[in-house]
C-alpha cells in the first residue's frame, strides 16, 4: 500500500490507507509495545491519515469494528475497482 500511495495516485493511496487504518493503528501499538526500531515508520504513515490516532489498543479495536467517524474521512473515497486504472 504504501508504495503504491508513494509511486501511484496519491489520492486512492490515501484512500485505501485510510481503509485499512484500523489494521495499520494496531501495527503501531504492537510495534511500540514491543520497543520496535519500526514504531516511528508506522507512526509516520498514522500522522498522514485523518483524525487521531487511537491512543491504546481497546480504542484502535472499537476503531476496527466500526471504522472512521465521517469526520475521519477525506473526501473522494477509494471506489472499487479504481486502483491501477491511472488518471480518471
Amino acid at each position: 500500500m504504501l508504495e503504491y500511495t508513494a509511486t501511484g495516485d496519491l489520492a486512492d493511496g490515501l484512500a485505501l490507507l485510510q481503509e485499512h487504518r484500523a489494521g495499520i493503528e494496531l501495527l503501531r501499538l504492537a510495534l511500540r509495545d514491543a520497543n520496535s526500531p519500526y514504531t516511528a515508520v508506522v507512526e509516520a504513515v498514522c500522522a498522514l491519515l485523518p483524525g487521531p490516532s487511537p491512543q491504546d489498543r481497546a480504542a484502535a479495536q472499537r476503531l476496527a469494528r466500526t471504522g472512521p467517524t465521517p469526520g475521519d474521512r477525506r473526501p473522494g473515497t477509494l471506489r472499487s475497482g479504481t486502483i491501477g486504472r491511472g488518471p480518471r
